[in-house]
């Protein structure tokens, strides 16, 4: 009849550790091995700084500020979201390459923007200090329950989050130009597709009205950008604009 039906499956996973490369395939594949090699390690741009994403989740961080830069220009949004995806990138001084932009951004994540409330860049900032259980010993403590990619920082207000405070009540300081954000105040928000979804656990962002989406992903917007600039430092991206308290 056409028709298919899985009645039972089974997988297993073979080890290939001491597996011999076939020769033949190795030597049909090379060219494109050597060409993916020579496209991932490109240099986009230049920079005289060092790059090291060790601190991007413990304060305000350059690696992250690129990422928010290259949203908010690319949208014209007011705010921007995004994720210290790792601690490990390091790059510089010398060239930026696309890998380097693979290690800060390995996801294929599409760029919404969505209208948001000031009630929900608050309650989108406290979820995001969850990453945190508390201080002990002078130090913030992870909670190694969620991944490193669900903590977020937000361009555009000033913030302050006070991690010796009850999980849920930690933002101390919000303000927009200046001034206290109100609940009910809108914002345009610059998020990946995923957060923009409720992706992590930020389900206050579900159902937000998005006004504009890219068809390519936000990856490639910070090769588009590194490749129109003679050099980048880290002062061209770092905005400090939030802080940890603890």
């Amino acid at each position: 009849s056409g028709q298919i039906e899985v009645v039972d499956a089974i997988s297993r996973a073979f080890s290939v550790e001491n597996a011999q490369a076939s020769p033949a395939i190795s030597e049909l594949m090379q060219p494109y091995h050597e060409a993916t090699r020579a496209y991932v390690n490109e240099a986009l741009t230049l920079t005289s700084d060092n790059w090291d994403a060790k601190n991007a989740r413990l304060g305000d961080h350059p690696i992250v500020d690129l990422i928010h830069k290259v949203q908010l220009e690319v949208t014209g949004a007011q705010l921007s979201a995004a994720s210290a995806f790792t601690t490990d990138a390091v790059f510089g001084p010398g060239a930026i390459s696309r890998k380097n932009m693979a290690a800060i951004y390995p996801y294929e994540n599409m760029l919404y923007v969505i209208e948001i409330t000031g009630k929900q860049v608050r309650d989108y900032l406290e979820q995001s200090a969850r990453f945190y259980t508390g201080v002990e010993n002078g130090q913030p403590v992870q909670d190694r329950s969620i991944p490193g990619y669900n903590f977020d920082s937000i361009a555009g207000v000033d913030y302050e989050l006070d991690l010796r405070r009850p999980i849920g009540s930690r933002l101390t300081k919000l303000t927009f130009n200046g001034r206290a954000v109100s609940d009910s105040q809108i914002f345009s928000m610059a998020v990946n597709s995923y957060r923009g979804e409720g992706g992590g656990g930020y389900t206050m962002l579900s159902g937000s009205p998005v006004s504009w989406e890219s068809d390519i992903s936000v990856r490639t917007m910070l090769e588009e950008y590194l490749v129109k600039q003679d050099s980048l430092s880290t002062q061209d991206v770092f905005v400090e604009n939030w802080r940890f308290v603890w």
